[in-house]
């Protein structure tokens, strides 16, 4: 049976001083296995509006394979923001990046990804590379 390891860092002071957004409800991301078996890694840089009620309204992404913009945009708009502002004007905007990481060793099944999310800026996953079959002669 697979586990699957979450990180989770979120810092009050630097959510206050530098964000009006906090993460409310959140759907563990995944790495596209499509993705991993093409070996694709990068970061992908994502634009956000959130409604009144913290819905994703759009999510806009960029800076990566178009697999992993996909995956990330599609993640975030299941997500759920909350506001420390009741002041704030909407759509709030709100940035934050999805780094799509490939490391250790070669592995033929597809585990579980690694996933440490530093909220609301972050979300790292990290899964093994897929093994590489040898071609048939």
């Amino acid at each position: 049976m697979w586990r699957l390891l979450i990180c989770l860092t979120i810092s009050p002071s630097v959510i206050a001083a530098e964000s009006p957004v906090y993460v409310k409800y959140i759907v563990v991301p995944s790495y596209v296995s499509l993705a991993r078996s093409a070996r694709l890694q990068g970061t992908v840089s994502l634009e956000l509006e959130i409604d009144h009620d913290g819905k994703v309204l759009k999510a806009k992404g960029s800076g990566a394979h178009p697999l992993l913009i996909k995956e990330a945009e599609q993640n975030v708009r299941l997500w759920t923001f909350g506001f420390l502002q009741r002041s704030a004007e909407f759509p709030l905007h709100h940035k934050m990046d999805y780094i799509f990481r490939l490391e250790g060793d070669e592995r033929y099944h597809d585990p579980p990804p690694r996933v440490v999310l530093v909220l609301p800026y972050r979300v790292e996953i990290t899964s093994h590379p897929p093994q590489v079959m040898p071609q048939a002669k």
